[in-house]
Parts: structure tokens; sequence; C-alpha cells
């Protein structure tokens, strides 16, 4: 592995998929389906996703719903293929390959809502283990 990946492993490329449970409106649904009293989603919500592999989920999510969403993903194959699709969509999002200190560090917004992609990568160990 190369040293500027401060420990995130970048040697390969994530899969290429879509997780519904990455959706803001699947998470709104679980949610009040629990009792929780939920906003409606609005042009000034913001969702934000740490780690979103090539990007598919969050672009669809991006292109069908309101507000503003960013993420960052630290390998860089992986930012420059979510921009692709970004600008084939034409969504309101903005996404970097920072680490997630570095983003954090850029910050100037409050986040109402964010998920980190790292559900499919467990799933995908217990899968692969024979434990899932």
């Amino acid at each position: 592995m190369n040293e500027w990946n401060e420990g995130y492993f970048t040697d390969v490329t994530y899969t290429y998929g879509y997780y519904r449970e990455l959706s803001p409106v699947f998470q709104r649904f679980c949610l009040l389906l629990r009792g929780f009293e939920v906003p409606e989603p609005r042009e000034d919500s913001t969702y934000c996703e740490l780690g979103y592999g090539q990007g598919v989920s969050i672009n669809i999510h991006a292109a069908s719903n309101l507000g503003q969403y960013f993420g960052t993903d630290f390998n860089p194959a992986h930012a420059a293929h979510t921009n692709k699709l970004r600008y084939a969509s034409g969504c309101n999002a903005s996404f970097f390959d920072d680490s997630f200190e570095e983003f954090y560090n850029s910050l100037n917004n409050e986040y109402r809502g964010g998920v980190i992609h790292l559900y499919n990568l467990i799933q995908s160990a217990f899968t692969e283990s024979g434990r899932g």
C-alpha cells in the first residue's frame, strides 16, 4: 500500500451496486415505523455519506430526492467514478476524495443526516466467512 493513504485500503475498488439501506427515504421510513418523529425532506436538507464506494447509491439518492448531498471516499478512483455519475445525472451533490479527517475539517454546514458506507463491507465479510 502507498503511504499517502493514511491506513485506508485503496489497492482495490469497491463493488458497484445500489444499497437501499443508505437511502434517506428508506431510513426515514424505518424511523417512522419505530415511532420516531422525523422531519419531511426539504430543499435545504443535507445528506452526507462517508465512504460512498463507486457512488451509485448516493447519486441515485441525490438525483431523486430533495436536498443537498455531500460525501467523501478516500479512494481517488471512487471519487472520479462518482463524479462522472454526478455529471451525467446533473444532481445537486458534491463529492470529494478526502480522508474522513480532512473532510470533517473542511465542513461549513451542519448535516442533518449521514451514513457510513461500511454496512456492506461488514455484510460482505460475514457472507464470505460463512457467518452471514
